[in-house]
């Protein structure tokens, strides 16, 4: 499914037309949010949506709303250079388009689409900050992929700004990925009073899909034990049973501009996070069955 260009994408790719709309809204949202950066987000978001296509089967579109532009770098390699460049997504944010599968290209990856940032993100947060209805612009950029995707994964920039917002008022759930520093937890705390300020605030409702221990590192295990009872105290259920160990081979992978699972698949960092997205799925109850 990884290599070559697959039979989708000699029919899509290319003139980089978009899959058939398939008449409602059917893609489940997740944003992949923090507020601590260096917690794996960016890493989260391009593995979940990877696997999703690739193993589940899914149509995945990964939109990356990080004006760092950390997913395609990630993805350097697995990006389709035959297709045709899409708009900067700060273009369709700021009214000239519209839609985001303007700004959507496919990958090698035989059902996975990206939406890659550009560097007007940055300024085109600070323009739509001023703009009356700014946390449903996402959201309305959204709804054509909303008829065409399985899953679309949105990857958050490291604050509670107004990306951030858009992207919790045009999801369904959100993870929140996290290590376990002594920080960690009023990071957390944040994104929680946020999802609960667009449902009490906006009328939007958004759930956890759960909160992501990142960055395990097994030698400091007493410091390990300690914040992981207290994220255990605190979200319960909420805390997925996979953590995402310390591993050499997910940096390795990102230099390179693939997937760990591509780059070392027998690795501790390809395991877990082929544990993690098949724990996802199964909690928002996405291609059951595939």
């Amino acid at each position: 499914m990884i290599t070559g260009i697959t039979d989708s994408l000699l029919r899509w790719g290319r003139s980089r037309e978009a899959p058939q709309t398939r008449g409602a809204e059917r893609a489940h949202a997740l944003a992949i949010c923090s507020r601590k950066g260096g917690v794996g987000k960016t890493t989260t978001a391009v593995h979940v949506a990877w696997a999703a296509a690739a193993w589940h089967g899914l149509q995945v579109l990964l939109v990356d709303l990080d004006s760092q532009g950390h997913v395609e770098v990630s993805l350097s390699s697995v990006l389709d250079p035959g297709a045709v460049p899409g708009e900067p997504i700060s273009s369709v944010l700021m009214g000239k388009k519209r839609d985001i599968m303007s700004a959507a290209t496919p990958t090698r990856t035989d059902g996975l689409w990206v939406a890659t940032a550009d560097r007007g993100l940055a300024d085109a947060e600070m323009l739509l900050a001023s703009r009356i209805g700014r946390e449903f612009i996402l959201r309305g950029v959204l709804s054509r992929a909303r008829e065409i995707f399985d899953l679309v994964v949105i990857d958050c920039p490291p604050n509670l700004g107004t990306m951030t917002l858009n992207a919790l008022v045009a999801s369904d759930s959100a993870l929140v990925p996290t290590d376990l520093s002594p920080l960690s937890l009023q990071g957390i705390a944040d994104l929680a009073d946020a999802v609960g300020t667009v449902h009490d605030q906006i009328g939007h409702h958004v759930s956890l899909a759960g909160v992501l221990v990142t960055r395990r590192d097994g030698r400091t295990s007493r410091l390990n034990d300690e914040i992981g009872q207290k994220l255990t105290d605190r979200y319960g259920s909420l805390l997925f049973d996979t953590a995402i160990p310390t591993n050499s081979a997910i940096g390795q992978a990102c230099a390179r501009g693939v997937t760990v699972f591509e780059h070392s698949p027998r690795s501790r960092g390809a395991q877990g996070y082929r544990a993690l997205t098949d724990e996802l799925l199964t909690r928002l109850d996405i291609g059951q069955g595939r």
